[in-house]
């Protein structure tokens, strides 16, 4: 009776508060004040951070990130007003693309002297830096730094390959690179920041994936003239839209996600489909290539070397104009096609 009633009581709480609730939480609703230590101790929930906690079957079904993100949104929910999460726990809140696993523990920031030193619990870290008001919001109940904040202090952490990714998707999805610019000025004694820099020098909004990101890479790390990203060619009936174009030498690259066409009921269109796309291309004159996550995480140079090599097979003839980054006009409005901007 007592475990059906609690039951009942937890449903109620993570139907109000979603994934993660709190202690707090189960008082606001007037819920007795041990019931988050009985559910604990029947295997109901987990705790997460200082008392905060998420049912067992979300923990038990969580991947490494996800479990880094309840363990991110419990900690802030038991922290003061006043701290923000940054680093990693605003990668993964915000969805910016991730190239290594979670760190161990959540870090968040407070505003104030970049000098003072952090705070340090088993369930995170608080620092204290630069962090304008503008710049904090709330999101999946976890007060959190802002996209553009986030993705240049994700930036100046990591390595160029994963700087670039979480710069090129802030600004697909929004931010100024005006703004990422001046936060980086704003932060230019902090360690790192010149790799945030540069990846906002070469972002690119148009890049629409972090493995379209890596293929770019190559390029910029081989010191070559890069692609451009999501293109359309077009020859009057036609059109498609290719995920890169080197203009100069008329290679296409395209980039392989995780699709799989094996054991898929539409295996053998997909492939035809991908055959006739590409002799489209050809038909035109374009070369076409293509590369692969392990290619872009690990091997890079390669995608280079095959454009190189696709646009000496070309020879002499003149890259084909048949390009635009902006859909053909008859195609504009379609709602099946997704546009990009410039």
């Amino acid at each position: 009776m007592g475990a059906n009633h609690d039951g009942q009581m937890l449903d109620l709480l993570f139907g109000r508060f979603g994934e993660v609730v709190t202690s707090t939480d189960a008082r606001r609703l007037a819920m007795p004040a041990d019931l988050m230590r009985r559910s604990g101790r029947r295997g109901d929930t987990v705790r997460v951070a200082k008392a905060a906690f998420v049912r067992t079957e979300t923990w038990r079904t969580a991947d490494a990130w996800n479990r880094f993100r309840l363990r991110s949104i419990g900690f802030v929910l038991a922290a003061a007003e006043q701290v923000f999460l940054t680093e990693a726990a605003a990668q993964i809140i915000h969805g910016l693309p991730h190239l290594h696993p979670p760190p161990p523990l959540p870090v968040a920031i407070r505003p104030g002297d970049a000098h003072r030193g952090p705070d340090r619990t088993v369930y995170g870290r608080v620092r204290t830096g630069h962090l304008p008001p503008h710049h904090r919001t709330l999101r999946q109940r976890a007060r959190v730094v802002d996209l553009a904040y986030a993705a240049v202090d994700v930036a100046r952490h990591t390595d160029p390959a994963e700087a670039l990714m979480v710069i090129d998707h802030a600004l697909r999805h929004g931010a100024d690179r005006g703004r990422l610019a001046r936060l980086t000025q704003q932060m230019e004694n902090y360690p790192g920041i010149g790799l945030a820099a540069w990846a906002i020098v070469h972002g690119d909004p148009r890049s629409e994936s972090a493995l379209e990101s890596l293929g770019r890479l190559a390029f910029l790390e081989a010191d070559r003239p890069v692609p451009l990203s999501n293109v359309w060619i077009d020859d009057g009936l036609r059109a498609a839209r290719v995920d890169h174009l080197l203009p100069e030498s008329g290679v296409v690259l395209e980039a392989d996600g995780a699709l799989k066409v094996n054991n898929r009921p539409d295996a053998v269109k997909v492939v035809n489909d991908q055959l006739d796309r590409e002799r489209f291309l050809r038909r035109l004159g374009y070369a076409v290539e293509r590369y692969d996550f392990p290619t872009a995480a690990g091997r890079r140079g390669e995608i280079v070397y095959r454009a190189t090599r696709a646009a000496m097979e070309r020879g002499n003839r003149p890259a084909p104009t048949s390009w635009s980054l902006e859909p053909p006009e008859r195609l504009r409005g379609w709602s099946g096609i997704r546009l990009t901007g410039a």
